[in-house]
Formats: structure tokens, C-alpha cells, sequence
């Protein structure tokens, strides 16, 4: 081959990467947005664990989606504000382990996009309000920032808080 037939040769291999990069990139950011709508679409129908699921599913197409971990933290909130209007002394560890969790999701989602900081904090100082205090929690001191695992659906661990170690 001539040296300019080389050359646009694999310049038409790099432009074709590129063209199916982009047109990969595309595809996934449309799935994206589907999944973002079906995410609050279940939230909406309270149907907590499958809006996680959804919401679990953006992070396998882009795992530096900073508004899927928006989403996850509010669908623990809304879980955790749901089993709180219920309330026994049996699941209020369960349902403020479930909030802390919460926190853990909005932390994740301000570290991966900055630019999110002030809505996410926002949101945080709404929810830290649902924590339960110190007086509230008939539990050892010594669970206290300690990694906890939540049964059920959850499925997950979290560092336990109190509302007065996180105001």
C-alpha cells in the first residue's frame, strides 16, 4: 500500500471507533434516561425494591452516575420515612439504619458531581431531621458509628448515626 492509502486507511479505522464510541455512548445514555424514569416511576408506586433495582441497573451502564445515587438515597428516604409512621421500639434501628444508608447514597453522588453539592446537602439537612436522637435509641453506645448490615431487601451496610452526630 501507498503511504497515503495507509494513512486513510487507518484514519477510517479511527473514525469508525470513534463513530460507534459515540453511537455506544448514545444508546447507553438513552437507556439512561429510560431507567431514570422507570426509577421514579416505581418510587412513585412505592415500589421500593424494584425502583432500587432500576436504579442499580443505571450504575451497571455508568457506575459514575451521580443521579442514580441521588435516586437510591431518596428511595431508602421515602422506605425508611414509610416504616417510620409505624413505628415500635423494634424497628426504629431498622428504619434510622435505613436513613443512614440514605446519607451514604447522597455522600456518594456529591463526590462523584460536585456541581450537585448544594442540592444533595439540602436534601441531607431535610432528612436529618427523621434521624432519631440519642434519647430515642434504647441501644448500647458502643453501635454507634459502627458498620451495620440492614436485613430484608435492603441488603446492604451502613454506618449507623444518631441526629445528633450528624447535624
Amino acid at each position: 500500500m501507498k503511504r497515503e492509502s495507509k494513512l486513510m486507511y487507518y484514519l477510517s479505522i479511527a473514525i469508525l471507533i470513534f463513530c460507534f464510541t459515540v453511537n455506544a455512548q448514545e444508546k447507553d445514555s438513552l437507556k439512561v434516561v429510560s431507567l431514570v424514569k422507570q426509577t421514579m416511576e416505581l418510587l412513585e408506586k412505592k415500589e421500593y425494591e424494584k425502583s432500587r433495582d432500576t436504579a442499580d441497573r443505571i450504575l451497571k451502564i455508568d457506575n459514575s452516575c451521580s443521579l442514580a445515587y441521588i435516586l437510591l438515597g431518596n428511595i431508602y428516604a421515602k422506605y425508611a420515612w414509610e416504616c417510620s409512621t409505624n413505628i415500635s421500639e423494634f424497628n426504629v434501628m431498622e428504619w434510622s439504619l435505613i436513613y443512614c444508608l440514605s446519607f451514604d447514597m447522597f455522600e456518594k453522588a456529591k463526590q462523584l458531581d460536585v456541581s450537585r453539592t448544594k442540592n444533595v446537602d439540602n436534601t441531607i439537612r431535610i432528612y436529618l431531621n427523621y434521624l432519631p436522637t440519642e434519647e430515642e435509641l434504647f441501644i448500647p453506645n458502643d453501635l454507634h458509628g459502627k458498620e451495620l448490615r440492614i436485613d430484608g431487601w435492603v441488603d446492604r451496610k451502613t454506618k449507623f448515626r444518631r441526629r445528633s452526630e450528624t447535624e
